[in-house]
């Protein structure tokens, strides 16, 4: 048997509901959605079988995805749909105020993204929860 260490390990050291041979931290490295989310949080959905998480649901959902702009909101999208955890940081962050004034997919690529320009996405947050209204809103994004 091979020593638990990081670089080995697997779905099945971490699972206590069953054995499943995928190599998470290989699977991790191969895969776009490590733009998007550190190891550690790609392990909880992608890997471990936890109350709220369906792994293998997470796994197949981001497989497929490909490097894009709207590759971190899709790795949301599944990292929601593949787990009984139903709001995100960036979804509470969003229902909080202004929500008529910008869609969701818009919000998430200029706030939460995190390959977006922190500097400007600090800026757009501070908008977003400070002003009120869609016109004030606008004109202060627009300086953003």
């Amino acid at each position: 048997m091979r020593p638990l260490t990081w670089i080995t390990l697997t779905c099945c050291s971490l699972s206590l509901f069953g054995c499943e041979d995928v190599d998470c931290p290989a699977l991790y490295e191969s895969s776009p959605v490590k733009q998007c989310m550190d190891v550690r949080e790609f392990t909880f959905y992608g890997c471990i079988e936890h109350r709220i998480t369906r792994p293998e649901c997470f796994r197949s959902c981001v497989e497929p995805l490909t490097d894009g702009p709207d590759l971190c909101y899709e790795v949301e999208d599944c990292q929601v749909r593949c787990s009984d955890d139903d709001a995100t940081g960036c979804d509470i962050l969003y229902s909080t105020s202004n929500r008529s004034c910008i869609d969701y997919k818009t919000f998430f690529r200029e706030v939460c993204d995190p390959r977006a320009d922190t500097e400007k996405s600090n800026c757009v947050k501070d908008c977003y929860t400070k002003e009120t209204g869609c016109v004030a809103f606008e004109s202060c994004r627009k300086r953003c």
